[in-house]
């Protein structure tokens, strides 16, 4: 395979990264060179190794992907509550069509943060990010008697909200009032 170096400089590597929520580890995941996160710390420091065109490219369709996104979300109804979730495996098992472009939990998590904080930007005031539980979730539905979509995603969450208080400093995770 013909790889050509790329015009990625260091700087620009780790803005796009960080720019998107995506950690190093994941960018290794990502190009497929799984457990080499240490690469692009060499990288991102102006050291060794070389970024090629093809790893670039693959990149830029990630943060092209993600910004296409996010202006989906700022045109849609903002919800009362963002959803959030633990882990890449429950994000990719609620969100089976958005992890197929955004494929870390971490890139959802960023794009939750830049719809809020666009939000914030209009006065509307931000709604709150609660965290699904999945158990607690599929229990929950089954007392209701409904199946999983969004607005129940989003129902859980705010009655999960309601009845756990929300801690300063951990807005994502809900300890019980006391």
């Amino acid at each position: 395979m013909d790889e050509k170096p790329s015009d990625v400089t260091p700087n620009d590597l780790r803005a796009m990264r960080i720019r998107i929520g995506l950690d190093r580890h994941e960018l290794a995941q990502l190009l497929k060179l799984n457990g080499r996160a240490d690469i692009f710390e060499q990288l991102e420091r102006g050291r060794k190794w070389t970024l090629y065109q093809n790893h670039r490219d693959v990149l830029v369709r990630l943060c092209t992907a993600f910004d296409e996104a996010l202006d989906q979300a700022l045109r849609s109804r903002t919800p009362d509550v963002f959803v959030v979730y633990p882990n890449d495996g429950v994000y990719r098992d609620f969100e089976p069509k958005l992890s197929g472009k955004l494929p870390f939990n971490s890139l959802h998590r960023m794009l939750i943060a830049r719809w809020r904080e666009a939000v914030t930007e209009h006065d509307i005031g931000p709604p709150q990010c609660v965290e699904i539980i999945p158990g607690k979730y599929a229990e929950w539905l089954a007392q209701i008697g409904a199946s999983d979509s969004r607005e129940a995603r989003e129902k859980w969450c705010l009655n999960y909200a309601q009845v756990y208080k929300i801690k300063p400093g951990n807005p994502i995770a809900g300890a019980p009032e006391t």
